[in-house]
């Protein structure tokens, strides 16, 4: 009889052994199927990217097949990129020839604003993944072994094992089923015992967070955002190009304004010599001091002038994201491109460029639609203040045998049904909530009101700036003739003896302003012809040297065939000054 108390025990152990080795089977398994870091990175950009490439093909017609967030350090764990290496990064000091085509592609691949608005569209669609499945199904299991010794120095184990998988509706419903087993096992009499139940459980509200609207308005209004950020982000792209394109000749501008600066010091200091050579018996010493004097002045405008381009280039490479310490060597054949082509003029009256930008830019169609954001969300609110009605039901199937499934017994079960409901005697949440979205949706409504307004004063200060500009590059391309027939008098006057040097210093200084004024126009009216096309909506940043192409206007709705900008400017006419009386009349 021993004995056989002994072998009993012996099985009891034995079995217990067996139910202790579950949980570290299914811990193995956790670890064997377990995903490591790289696995979640892919997984979250083949989703997010996915995301990314099917919205932009809706909403832009396009996909950019390009579109990544990976940078140099992104194959690196951060504990292998050092700070040392960051530092010796931004201490690069190579020379770098760098064109206008190179300085796009350079932006695009180093800035650092660049990099922040793609990861903000990114980040952004991370979040609608986080809303997508919060509506699928969500499985979940866990296994506890637990010894227990009581006062008399007696073990006994239990082992619980859970499984369940929950489907949130978007009816604002709920489902629930779970399974659990449950082991007890006695090293000291009693066996084994075991339960395994089976539990369902659904909920569905009737009136507070029932209905598709109320229950999926997180999940819409993250995939509207994702639809707002890829807008942005393709504003941004256009804004971003013209920018660089901008910067690149307006530093174009500044080299020319340096070489204006030197040849004017090289002219001077060519009449100081002759003016010294003269000064022993035909030039008085003043007029010697007078020519002294403005070369001086040309050599501190020069270094100046140089100082100023130096420090706006470093500026230039900061925005490119390059380290400062490089040396850019810029290329002028754009400037000279620039100087050989026509001024290419938009022919548009204030309505038809405010209709066009209504219905091109990609920022006014994210106000128009966070303003219908506003309204649906005064119905959300609103939704918040209704009672609490909900009908539920559940079902459970207890096993007392449940670790034997050959003795399953489908008749054991219990179910619950009913209804509930709570009265909202306490909303002061809900009702501030509410209260809340009725401002905000009249602020969305001044917000959309002052965007419409801004750009319609975007588009007629872009049309007046480019009639300015145009009229002003004929005067100063005439104004640059006359300095040079001035110069060009002054000089055999002087040398003739029939004028003062003050004359050809004036007509020298004349010269530059005139040199330099023409160069700043050139390069302002095609800076503004870029910004008014870009507050139209319309520019194509895509295409081979967009600043120089011919941009395809499109036609407001309504309005009969699309139009082009007219490839040459209409001359100005003569008399081009209104009178006051008549301008303010």
């Amino acid at each position: 009889m021993p004995c056989m108390g002994f072998h009993r025990r012996s099985a009891r152990m034995m079995e217990t052994r067996r139910w202790f080795l579950l949980p570290v089977a299914l811990a193995a398994c956790c670890l064997w199927a377990g995903c490591g870091r790289d696995h979640y990175h892919k997984s979250a950009d083949k989703e997010v990217y996915g995301i990314i490439g099917k919205r932009q093909g809706e909403i832009l017609g396009k996909t950019n097949g390009t579109f990544s967030i990976n940078t140099p350090y992104s194959s690196r764990k951060p504990a292998e990129v050092p700070g040392p290496e960051i530092i010796e990064q931004r201490l690069a000091s190579a020379k770098r020839p760098m064109t206008l085509v190179d300085a796009i592609k350079t932006a695009v691949a180093k800035s650092r604003e660049y990099q922040f608005q793609k990861e903000r569209v990114y980040l952004t669609a991370l979040t609608l993944t986080s809303e997508r499945y919060d509506f699928k199904p969500k499985w979940a299991g866990s296994s506890t072994a637990a010894f227990t010794r009581n006062s008399r120095g007696e073990l006994d184990q239990s082992i619980e094992t859970d499984f369940s998988v929950t489907q949130l509706l978007k009816t604002g419903g709920r489902l629930s089923v779970s399974m659990a087993n449950s082991v007890l096992a006695f090293y000291t009499g009693g066996g084994i015992h075991a339960s395994t139940p089976f539990l369902a459980d659904f909920t569905q509200p009737l009136l507070r967070g029932a209905g598709y609207k109320i229950a999926t308005e997180d999940l819409t209004q993250a995939e509207r955002n994702v639809v707002y950020d890829i807008r942005s982000f393709a504003r941004f792209e256009q804004t971003f190009a013209v920018d660089i394109v901008t910067s690149y000749f307006r530093l174009l501008q500044q080299r020319e304004v340096i070489r204006n600066d030197y040849g004017t010091y090289q002219n001077l200091s060519r009449a100081r010599d002759q003016a010294e050579a003269l000064s022993v018996d035909r030039m008085a010493a003043y007029q010697v001091d007078q020519v002294r004097q403005d070369v001086l002045t040309a050599m501190s405008r020069y270094i100046q002038d140089t100082q100023d381009y130096r420090n706006s280039l470093d500026l230039f490479k900061i925005k490119l994201g390059l380290p400062v310490g490089e040396e850019l060597v810029l290329d002028d054949r754009p400037l000279e491109e620039l100087r050989k082509a026509s001024l290419p003029m938009v022919s548009l009256t204030d309505d038809r460029a405010h209709q066009i930008a209504v219905q091109h830019r990609l920022d006014v169609q994210n106000d128009i639609d966070k303003f219908e954001d506003s309204k649906r969300k005064i119905e959300v609110a609103a939704n918040g203040l209704m009672p609490d009605l909900n009908i539920f039901a559940s079902v459970k199937l207890n096993q007392p045998q449940g670790y034997d499934y050959s003795r399953f017994d489908v008749n054991q079960y219990q179910t619950v049904g009913g209804v509930e409901l709570n009265l909202p005697l306490d909303r002061l949440r809900e009702r501030n909530t509410f209260r809340g979205t009725l401002i905000t949706f009249e602020q969305q409504l001044r917000s959309l009101s002052l965007s419409l307004d801004n750009i319609r004063n975007d588009v007629r200060v872009g049309l007046r700036t480019l009639e300015q500009k145009r009229k002003d590059f004929d005067i100063q391309a005439a104004a640059v003739k006359l300095a040079n027939r001035r110069v060009e008098s002054a000089t055999l006057l002087l040398q003739a003896g029939r004028a003062q040097m003050r004359d050809l210093l004036d007509a020298q200084s004349s010269l530059l302003t005139a040199l330099n004024a023409f160069t700043r126009v050139l390069v302002d009216y095609h800076a503004a012809r870029w910004s008014l096309l870009t507050n139209l909506g319309v520019i194509r940043t895509d295409i081979d040297d967009f600043w120089m192409a011919e941009q395809p206007i499109p036609q407001a709705e309504g309005a009969g065939a699309p139009a082009a900008e007219a490839k040459v400017a209409a001359p100005a006419a003569k008399e081009d000054l209104i009178p006051p009386d008549r301008l303010f009349r």
